[in-house]
């Protein structure tokens, strides 16, 4: 068994004879066009991409549908579609699939310049938590800290501005929260 901590396939190697997914439902058209279309660079020659797709993302998927995809197996249940999907040639999708737009983040007088990500929080501004923390942070020393959680990365942000910790550590079981926090640091 080899695990890939991946977000869609930047760190997948190889080729495979099946992917299978469930698609989530927020990623938006731009990630399935992405996730969908760059399978076929993973897939052998032969292979089947599976997936279920809930029933309000039908649409997008007949947006993304091209001609070098061949719809071998197709179910509808209650709630959800069933695809097994075959691809007649490569397709590649590069554009910006997660970004959501820049925003400013103000700490004190400092002002940071943060890009966030689609369908992770405060993705506009930082929340009332995240205020309420800020505060303590003010009142801590702390040479290393972990985030939980870091979301587009405003709380870690914080305590870098206000704590100048050695190390940060992000924790995270959604690798998008991690890349955008990680990037704005």
């Amino acid at each position: 068994i080899k695990s890939y901590g991946s977000l869609d396939y930047e760190k997948v190697k190889g080729k495979f004879n099946l992917i299978i997914c469930n698609f989530p439902a927020k990623a938006g058209l731009n990630a399935m066009k992405k996730f969908f279309w760059n399978a076929s660079k993973h897939l052998e020659e032969k292979g089947i991409f599976a997936t279920v797709l809930v029933k309000e993302l039908k649409e997008d998927f007949e947006k993304i549908k091209r001609e070098e995809i061949e719809v071998i197996y197709e179910e509808e249940k209650a709630g959800y579609f069933i695809y097994h999907l075959r691809f007649n040639k490569e397709i590649s999708f590069e554009g910006d699939t997660y970004s959501r737009n820049e925003v400013e983040y103000k700490l004190d007088k400092k002002k940071y310049k943060m890009q966030t990500a689609r369908n992770v929080p405060e993705f506009e501004k930082p929340s009332y938590e995240t205020l309420c923390v800020n505060e303590l942070l003010k009142k801590l020393e702390a040479k290393e800290v972990t985030i939980i959680n870091p979301f587009q990365g405003h709380r870690a942000l914080s305590a870098i501005h206000y704590l100048r910790p050695r190390k940060i550590n992000l924790i995270s079981r959604d690798l998008l929260q991690i890349k955008f926090a990680k990037e704005n640091l």
